[in-house]
């Protein structure tokens, strides 16, 4: 290389990195590092070494070991370098649409219908789906469900089914929004009661 090597340049204060038994995705067992791999310059002044951008370091600081450490990385195994997740910017609602029918009634989910607002949002609209439901992107911040009535039911909202200023969806949130629809048991029979009866007349 050109160099000639003195004693002190394998001081503790100059390191070495070796790598070795690495395993993942596409990499090979026991992989290493090769010396033309990385750029070496060796010298004392290890400020001036840290900021010239070989990808080299001497005596790194403990800020200067993340993107140390990516770099050996990425030169033996790229396959195996994380995948960063994207920052989440929407929200979900699960809607559940759940039917009982103890009265007679014959209504399925699909019978009713769905509508979801919210404030930068058109309205969605759609068919009662029983579970495990169907889920909607809504934007985070406030949103409200509401569905349209059908006769000889009534329906209950759950908690899950609004969303306002002091209780907001936040983005990467799920929420479960549960309707329960249930048949109105029909009115009582007209029961007459057995007694005296005046037969009236009247002319006109």
């Amino acid at each position: 290389w050109g160099r000639t090597w003195n004693t002190t340049d394998f001081d503790v204060g100059n390191f070495a990195v070796r790598l070795q038994d690495i395993r993942g995705l596409s990499c090979t067992s026991n992989a290493k590092l090769s010396v033309d791999q990385v750029k070496v310059v060796l010298t004392y002044n290890a400020i001036a070494e840290n900021e010239d951008s070989d990808n080299f370091f001497i005596a790194p600081a403990q800020t200067d070991l993340p993107a140390i450490f990516d770099y050996i990385g990425n030169n033996v195994c790229p396959a195996a370098r994380p995948v960063v997740d994207a920052v989440p910017t929407t929200a979900n609602l699960l809607i559940i649409t759940h039917v009982t029918n103890d009265n007679s009634g014959t209504a399925t989910s699909t019978d009713f219908t769905t509508i979801v607002n919210t404030p930068t949002q058109a309205s969605q609209t759609l068919s009662g789906v029983s579970a495990p439901g169907v889920t909607l992107v809504v934007p985070p911040g406030s949103y409200g469900v509401a569905e349209t009535s059908k006769n000889g039911y009534t329906e209950i909202l759950g908690d899950g089914c609004f969303a306002n200023s002091s209780n907001p969806i936040l983005a990467g949130e799920t929420r479960v929004c549960i309707i329960n629809n249930d048949d109105i048991p029909p009115p009582p029979p007209l029961i007459i009661t057995p007694g005296t009866w005046q037969e009236v007349s009247s002319s006109i």
